[in-house]
């Protein structure tokens, strides 16, 4: 004749039956078996159940725990087979439904981050804006005590470009105006494999990479995830926080890969602007404001009061054109 507890095999909690009056353990499903480590039947028919699931020497007097790995909640029953009384026991794993309860937590929580992000990079005219906006909405959502961009704007310099902190954390942007790549250089062959920078604690780099450790150190950084911006291939700069909460490291990691690509939208659309607005507003051959900028000026009342204007003009300009090419022409007026 089959057993109640039959059933209950391969359920994914642990599940136990003991003789309700001499305390032999008569069954132990197979999660069961698995963590108390009894792989055969008589691994465990017969023992006291006080013994292997308590560790202890005689009846706990309370069943109401089970000595495995986790946190567990304990749901018993009184049960009749063959005319003897048993108790099934369930043990719940209370710790894994919680973790995974925070895992689901956190995903659902990045999720809303990254589409608040969408929405700012959609959502504001001002691209510059935008990122400073994004910036400080990243560090005081991830709880950092600092959010930062940094930019090649010259052959091998980076500028610290936005930066966001804490209100107890002093700026560090004007420190990183025009550094050299061998600033960060440690970091490098990171960005080289398109990866992020994770410092889960500063401390384990002491022996394992000092000069990157006393750099850290030195800002005070304790955690941190960095990760590089690219455009085409090419490295245009990287985007991180400092000092995140430790457990929110890698999920924040995994944010920033996606959200980085937003950052750079940001960046290319407030370079165009930016490269429209001087060729609006700067003559092609001299670089210099020309009469748009001069109307701008005049109209946004911003110029001091009294103001001259001069007009000049380059005597024989047309006949060198005429005989010479428009070329010699711009030297003349270059010169």
């Amino acid at each position: 004749m089959s057993k109640i507890w039959e059933a209950f095999e391969n359920l994914q909690e642990i599940v136990y039956v003991v003789d309700a009056k001499k305390y032999d353990l008569v069954y132990m499903n197979q999660l069961a078996r698995s963590t108390f480590n009894c792989p055969r039947t008589e691994d465990y028919r017969g023992r006291k159940c006080y013994e292997l699931l308590q560790g202890l020497p005689k009846p706990c007097g309370f069943c109401s725990d089970a000595r495995g790995k986790g946190i567990y909640t304990l749901k018993e029953k009184l049960i009749e087979q063959d005319g003897r009384t048993y108790r099934l026991g369930m043990a719940v794993d209370i710790a894994g439904q919680e973790e995974a309860e925070r895992t689901l937590y956190t995903l659902l929580e990045n999720e809303a981050i990254v589409n608040e992000c969408l929405r700012r990079t959609l959502a504001d005219e001002d691209s510059g804006e935008a990122l400073e906006q994004l910036i400080s909405y990243l560090g005081a959502r991830l709880e950092c005590d600092r959010a930062y961009i940094f930019e090649e704007l010259r052959a091998g310099r980076i500028c610290n470009t936005y930066e966001w902190c804490a209100p107890s954390v002093s700026p560090e942007k004007a420190s990183f105006q025009y550094a050299t790549w061998n600033t960060v250089e440690p970091w490098l062959s990171v960005f080289e494999r398109d990866q992020c920078v994770v410092v889960e604690d500063v401390e384990g780099l002491k022996d394992i990479n000092p000069q990157e450790y006393n750099w850290l150190k030195a800002q005070n950084t304790k955690t941190a995830v960095v990760c590089p911006l690219f455009d085409g291939g090419k490295l245009m700069g990287f985007c991180g926080v400092d000092n995140p909460p430790r457990e929110r490291v890698r999920h924040i990691s995994a944010m920033l890969q996606v959200i980085r690509h937003f950052i750079v939208i940001l960046m290319k659309r407030r370079d165009k602007v930016r490269r429209l607005r001087h060729m609006s507003f700067h003559d092609p051959l001299t670089g210099v404001l020309n009469r748009y900028a001069m109307e701008e000026m005049i109209a946004s009342q911003t110029v001091p009061r009294p103001l001259g204007v001069v007009y000049c003009d380059i005597s024989g300009l047309k006949t060198i054109n005429d005989s010479q090419g428009h070329a010699q022409g711009d030297q003349m007026i270059l010169s």
